[in-house]
């Protein structure tokens, strides 16, 4: 059965290639000597979902956002995302993903700032 035919069924399998070994992100955990986060996700994933749920300027949630390629992928659909993960250096550098600097210096100092815990305001 096509699409055509389904009427907007989902396809039962995605082929979608992890080709990330060149991205910003991986690029800044190499240069920062950080491991990167163990399992991402292809972008093609999320942004299948999240063209096919969402619409421009609607905003989407990942509540275990790793290396935050949800948040990639919505950004480039023109959504807003939020993004939570427990572990704090992958969503610091997950900063990489959004920042043109290269500059190694500059990554360093962004990656050690987001390291640092805020402190709470009354």
């Amino acid at each position: 059965m096509t699409m055509e035919e389904g009427k907007g069924a989902i396809p039962n399998m995605l082929a979608i290639p992890n080709t990330d070994s060149a991205s910003p992100y991986i690029d800044g955990c190499r240069v920062l000597a950080i491991r990167n986060e163990p399992s991402p996700v292809p972008i093609g994933g999320p942004g299948f979902f999240i063209k096919m749920l969402t619409k421009q300027g609607d905003v989407v949630l990942d509540i275990f956002a790793g290396s935050n390629t949800t948040g990639e992928a919505a950004e480039t659909l023109g959504r807003m995302w939020l993004a939570f993960e427990v572990e704090r250096k992958y969503l610091a550098a997950s900063a990489f993903r959004f920042i043109e600097a290269r500059d190694d210096g500059a990554l360093r100092e962004m990656f050690t700032r987001l390291m640092k815990p805020r402190e709470l305001r009354s």
